[in-house]
This record gives C-alpha cells, sequence and structure tokens, in this order.
C-alpha cells in the first residue's frame, strides 16, 4: 500500500500548505456553526456540531466491510487530528450553547443587548484562547501526520 501512495503522488498532499486549507476551513465551519447557533439560542449550532461525528460514523461500515478493524481505522483516520479536533468541537459547541442560553437568560437589570455582548465576549476569549489554537493544532496534525499514519498501518 506504501507503493501505491508514493506512484500515485497521494503523499505530496503532506504540505504546510494542506495545513493551512484545512484550519481555514474548519475556522469557516466554526464562524458558521456559531452563527447560526447564535440565531437559533444555540439549537443549530449544537446540531451541527454532530455532523463530523456522523462522518466518522457513516465511512466506518464501508472500512470495516473491507476488513480493516476498528481499532485500525481510528488509529488511522481519526485519533492521530482527533485528540486536538474532537474538544475544539466540543467546547466550541458549549460555547455556542452559552450564548443562546445568555440570549434568554438576562441577569438582573441587564437589556438582551447587554446579555448577548457579555456571552459574546465570553465566546470570544473561549474561541480565541481554546478553540482556534486546538484548531490549528489539528490541521497541523491532519495534514502532516494524519496520511503518513494511515499509510503506514493499512499498508
Amino acid at each position: 500500500m506504501l507503493g501505491i501512495a508514493q506512484q500515485s503522488n497521494l503523499l505530496d498532499l503532506v504540505s504546510g500548505e494542506m495545513a493551512l486549507v484545512l484550519w481555514w476551513h474548519n475556522l469557516r465551519a466554526m464562524l458558521l456553526n456559531s452563527l447560526l447557533g447564535m440565531f437559533t439560542f444555540g439549537v443549530l449550532g449544537t446540531i451541527i456540531m454532530f455532523i463530523p461525528f456522523a462522518l466518522i460514523a457513516y465511512l466506518l461500515p464501508p472500512a470495516l466491510s473491507t476488513g480493516i478493524s476498528l481499532w485500525k481505522y481510528l488509529l488511522a483516520f481519526v485519533i492521530p487530528h482527533g485528540i486536538f479536533e474532537i474538544p475544539a468541537i466540543l467546547i466550541l459547541g458549549a460555547a455556542v450553547l452559552r450564548i443562546g442560553a445568555g440570549l434568554v437568560s438576562s441577569q438582573k437589570g441587564e437589556s438582551i443587548t447587554d446579555g448577548l455582548v457579555r456571552t459574546l465576549a465570553d465566546w470570544a476569549k473561549v474561541v480565541v484562547g481554546l478553540v482556534v489554537p486546538l484548531s490549528f493544532l489539528a490541521a497541523l496534525m491532519e495534514a502532516l501526520v494524519t496520511p503518513l499514519v494511515a499509510v503506514w498501518l493499512l499498508s
């Protein structure tokens, strides 16, 4: 399998440029998640949060039908970058739910706008301090490590 990957230039995709492309994609998805969550009190943000997990579950049966074990599948395609990406997704989901909760439960003497500004400030701190760096590490791992681990484990 390693020979096939080298002959078809699959390993040419392993690059820092690909990491930036993946990171930019993840940042756009996070922004969309947050915007939809803000307008639906966190509901759509939570639903969108489950899409990566649904994708993993969708691709699992075809992989298992080829004879790949569950652990090889997870080790080859999910765990190398998932150790950073999954916590980032869950933390972002919690921050989006917090925005929705802040909209419906303002503090005493606080207007809805004040509550929104307060929860958006909390969201920004969490996203800038945790989610964006974790997403960057996940993109690096997904572009530079996961393909090599997949080829190594499945060869």
